[in-house]
């Protein structure tokens, strides 16, 4: 068989034509394997983010942030609160007066946060719990007071000091005399032998306005 010029050319350009398409045919198979694989790397990211070693990187990381919290110097200033009111307590005899007073020590934390427990010995120790110290100054002295103090006599009464005062420079406490009976009510101070004879309600809401008012005579004001 002879074939033509034209023939071997329609030939050529038959052959060539398959070529062409079996090459875009596997770079199309090419591109659809590289997007896949693309594809899966991406679905496989948000895997990577809940990995484990993460998770527990992140806990390890929340834990630090929680302890940190609670710094030394925190534990270190509550440690020392607690010993401070122990060591006073130590120092009464009579088993009921001591209960009566960490109750009512407990009573100003509860109602009054605000007032820092003071536990430098030298200023009012080994007498007086004080809550809230500060330097007063009058016409004529000065030095260091509170806001709430408790103390207690030989003879086992128990004073409760509340020394805030109001708009019209008159302490606080002085309102609370009929509600606190048979305690002897002054100007800032209450005095009892039996803590459970007192109103508590009445002594709670004396505590909370005395941490509300203002202090008297205050150096720093």
């Amino acid at each position: 068989v002879i074939f033509s010029p034209a023939d071997r050319q329609t030939d050529s350009s038959r052959s060539n034509e398959g070529y062409e398409a079996t090459k875009q045919m596997k770079r199309g198979r090419s591109e659809r394997v590289a997007q896949q694989a693309v594809g899966g790397s991406r679905a496989a990211k948000p895997a990577a983010r809940k990995s484990p070693a993460k998770k527990a990187a992140g806990g390890a990381a929340g834990g630090a942030a929680r302890v940190a919290k609670k710094s030394p110097a925190k534990k270190a200033s509550g440690a020392a609160q607690k010993a401070f009111v122990a060591a006073y307590l130590g120092n009464i005899d009579k088993e009921s007066t001591r209960a009566d007073v960490a109750k009512l020590i407990a009573l100003v934390q509860e109602e009054a946060p605000s007032l820092a427990l003071c536990t430098d010995a030298k200023r009012f120790a080994p007498t007086t719990i004080a809550f809230d110290a500060f330097r007063y100054q009058n016409k004529t002295t000065s030095g260091d007071w509170y806001r709430v103090g408790v103390s207690v006599n030989k003879a086992g009464t128990v004073s409760l000091h509340c020394c805030g005062v109001d708009g019209n420079k008159q302490y606080v406490t002085e309102a609370f005399a009929e509600r606190l009976k048979p305690a002897k009510v002054g100007k800032s101070c209450v005095r009892f032998t039996k803590l459970d004879k007192l109103d508590e309600a009445a002594l709670r809401e004396l505590l909370r306005a005395t941490a509300a008012a203002s202090r008297m005579n205050d150096a720093d004001a």
